[in-house]
């Protein structure tokens, strides 16, 4: 059985976004204002690789640490499509 890291399923499920989604949990997950997380949790739910992988975090401090290599995916993403930098 072919085992994959978890930067590849995220590539890949960033590829398969949509612009707007792409935007969305881009913005939501580099911001983390107010209930940004929760609501961009939510939205990766429906993947269920994505689901799987955050379903293993052993506390909140995994669980954070993963959402923040899911953003720094999306954002190698967002860059591709939409020629910016983060600041």
């Amino acid at each position: 059985m072919k085992t994959t890291r978890f930067s590849d399923t995220v590539r890949e499920y960033a590829r398969k976004l949509n612009d707007d989604d792409l935007r969305f949990l881009d913005l939501y997950l580099s911001r983390r204002v107010g209930a940004d997380v929760a609501e961009a949790v939510e939205f990766l739910q429906h993947n269920s690789e994505i689901d799987r992988w955050l379903s293993l975090c052993k506390d909140g401090t995994d669980f954070f640490d993963m959402l923040d290599q899911v953003n720094a995916g999306l954002q190698v993403e967002a860059n591709k499509r939409f020629y910016y930098e983060k600041k």
